[in-house]
């Protein structure tokens, strides 16, 4: 049966049809898909003043350990050493003597020279040194123990004479041997009953001569009268603190 002319043309038109969905189809399989957009990251926000982070703590700085000094390695000041000088109101090796209440008081390293009867003029009546001599024949064998400090203490066994130019001879030469010492010279003093006018003389000879070559007068004053044959304990005690009193 013969097919229309219309018919073989909507046949046709159909069979195109069928083709061209094919290859849309065969297009659509081979085309690879679109890939999906992954969104940007945000901008970080710019700090402002208000919101500015506070600054990472600073490292603590450890101060370095201070040295300690031991209280040994503090110079510790030399002892004086002095020489004393007299007549036997300076002798004695008990802890209550003049002398050795100085040495105590002060710390003082004390070369004990004193002899019985010695005076600026008068030899003494013995000694246990050399030369057995007065004040200004002994000056050898104080210039010897290179003392700091001299400490003269007599002219009470010189009776009634004039020390004026003794002492200053004495003085005079002790400053020459030894010329940065320190020089005393204490008044002579006696532990009679009775105190004899010249004792006052002597007291001024001596003071005359120690200050001319730049040294110290000590007054003892009247002590000791009364005492006996020896210093009682309280006029040893009344020497040291005079002595002290004049060297502070």
């Amino acid at each position: 049966m013969r097919l229309s002319r219309s018919a073989k043309l909507s046949n046709l038109a159909l069979t195109l049809l069928a083709l061209v969905t094919v290859a849309l189809i065969f297009a659509a399989l081979r085309t690879p898909p679109t890939p999906t957009a992954v969104p940007a990251p945000a901008p970080k926000p710019t700090p402002s003043a208000q919101t500015t982070s506070p600054p990472a703590p600073a490292t603590p700085t450890v101060d370095p350990t201070p040295t300690e000094t031991s209280s040994t390695e503090a110079a510790t000041e030399p002892s004086v050493k002095a020489v004393v000088i007299g007549d036997r109101y300076s002798m004695g090796d008990g802890g209550q003597t003049w002398v050795n209440l100085i040495a105590t008081d002060l710390g003082w390293e004390i070369t004990n020279l004193a002899s019985q009867g010695r005076g600026y003029i008068v030899r003494p009546d013995s000694c246990h040194f050399d030369p057995c001599a007065t004040f200004e024949g002994s000056i050898g064998a104080v210039t010897a123990a290179k003392p700091d400090l001299v400490v003269t203490f007599g002219g009470t066994a010189d009776g009634d004479q004039d020390l004026r130019g003794a002492s200053a001879y004495y003085f005079e030469a002790l400053r020459d041997a030894l010329p940065d010492a320190r020089l005393v010279g204490i008044s002579p003093i006696t532990t009679n009953d009775e105190w004899p006018h010249y004792l006052t003389m002597h007291a001024n000879s001596v003071k005359a001569a120690v200050e001319a070559v730049d040294g110290i007068f000590v007054d003892a004053r009247r002590v000791g009268l009364g005492d006996g044959e020896t210093l009682s304990a309280e006029s040893q005690q009344k020497i040291a603190d005079a002595v002290i009193a004049a060297l502070s």
